[in-house]
């Protein structure tokens, strides 16, 4: 509830004359605990509900630190493993405090991923910045990266913790790293 992105997937879903889906619901380990088929809004939301019973717990407040992480492969590279603050920030309130911090542990042993995402971070020196150039100049798929990320750097810190990356490269994306400078 309360996620625009997803209203917006099924609001698309349905100007397309989206009929039918199967979706899996599964465990961290890629086992099928449930498949869902029918109707596209009535599938989804009988597989978040076992998905909830599963993995969802509540929290009275949001924290100062968050520790969220993808799994392989999205821990690959920097574009698939910043997916993990997107749960974070985008549902129906942040679970971190304004100011606090979203830890990533993800080793990113190919890299940044997208190109495109890269440079736009690279040409703003802040979030509001790089906001500001993502709409004025538009940007190529997958480069809307860049313009999540400054939402949520708006929100948060983000320290990418175990990273191959250097220090230096994430801290030109406006991102940190666990690793202290020698």
């Amino acid at each position: 509830e309360g996620n625009r992105f997803r209203t917006f997937l099924m609001e698309a879903a349905s100007a397309l004359g989206l009929h039918f889906i199967v979706n899996v619901v599964q465990t961290g380990k890629k086992e099928v605990v449930k498949v869902v088929a029918g109707d596209p809004i009535e599938a989804f939301n009988e597989g978040v509900k076992m998905a909830r019973r599963l993995f969802e717990v509540e929290i009275e407040e949001p924290g100062e630190i968050v520790v969220s992480g993808v799994s392989y492969p999205k821990s690959r590279d920097l574009y698939q493993a910043t997916r993990a603050a997107n749960v974070v920030i985008f549902g129906p309130r942040p679970v971190v405090t304004q100011g606090g911090v979203i830890l990533i542990p993800a080793p990113c042993e190919d890299g940044c991923g997208h190109p495109g995402y890269c440079d736009i971070m690279k040409k703003g020196r802040d979030a509001d910045e790089i906001i500001r150039i993502s709409r004025e100049e538009g940007f190529a798929p997958g480069e809307q990266k860049a313009l999540i990320l400054a939402r949520i750097l708006k929100q948060a810190r983000m320290v990418i913790t175990d990273c191959l990356l250097p220090e230096e490269t994430l801290k030109e994306l406006h991102l940190e790293s666990d690793r202290k400078s020698t």
